[in-house]
């Protein structure tokens, strides 16, 4: 007697318990309904998990580590704290109406201590009334060094010096060319 064997290796038998013929175009390849249940609750776990690392990297990456921009309601002022030295420089910065310049932006570059072998490299934008403060600068500084102050084609700039005036107050006035 020749039995046929399915894919499985078990003999297919005929209703009447004799083994009947079955060939590989009448055999299936079908898992049945737990396969099915297997692969869709795979695929649902893994939807799941893609969905919640969407999630978790939209609200990490969402915070931006850049400050936005200041509101025009705010007081604000703008303040630059070096480390340096006890001296000071406050900013006023308008235009020829008198009215504040927002984002005006004022550099300062310093050699200080010991042969100059310290380096201050700050900058400052004002806030929507014009005021900006440097604190912490040097009090002894090597050589000269001034405060540059731009906003977009205008620039004027200060010198800076700690011996005359540590704590000092500057009202700049950009416009007119």
């Amino acid at each position: 007697m020749r039995h046929t064997f399915d894919s499985l290796g078990a003999v297919v038998k005929g209703a009447s318990g004799q083994a009947r013929v079955n060939d590989w175009r009448n055999a299936t390849t079908d898992p049945g309904w737990e396969g099915i249940v297997m692969r869709t609750s795979h695929r649902m776990w893994l939807a799941g998990w893609l969905a919640g690392l969407l999630v978790v990297s939209i609200s990490t990456f969402a915070r931006s580590p850049f400050r936005a921009p200041q509101a025009p309601d705010s007081s604000d002022i703008a303040v630059v704290k070096s480390g340096a030295g006890s001296c000071s420089a406050d900013f006023v910065v308008t235009d020829l109406s008198g009215k504040g310049i927002y984002d005006a932006k004022i550099r300062l570059q310093v050699r200080y201590r010991f042969m100059g072998f310290h380096r201050l490299d700050a900058s400052v934008a004002t806030n929507f009334e014009g005021k900006a403060r440097f604190e912490g600068l040097p009090e002894q500084i090597k050589g000269t060094a001034e405060f540059n102050i731009s906003h977009k084609d205008q620039s004027k700039s200060l010198p800076y010096d700690p011996l005359t005036d540590c704590h000092s107050r500057h009202e700049v006035i950009l416009g007119g060319k």
